[in-house]
């Protein structure tokens, strides 16, 4: 499947955007995320979400569970 970016630099844009944009959800609080054999996991500070084979399970969290879960899935 073709990219639908052309170029390095236009990628380097939108990382750009994401990290430093006032209005980006992306830059105002921790966010832990890992690709796995079949999906993904992300680890904002209040939920845990793990994707299996294009299935979403999220759970809320507490900042004591954060901590617990950054360290078994992220070795944090």
């Amino acid at each position: 499947m073709a990219s639908p970016f052309r170029s390095v630099e236009e990628l380097e844009e939108i990382q750009t955007i994401i990290q430093e944009h006032p209005e980006s959800a992306f830059n105002k609080r921790p966010l832990i995320t890992k690709l796995t054999s079949n999906g993904n996991i992300t680890l904002p500070t209040d939920s845990f979400t793990e994707w299996v084979d294009g299935q979403e399970k999220k759970k809320g969290k507490d900042e004591k569970t954060f901590n617990e879960l950054k360290r078994k899935y992220f070795g944090l």
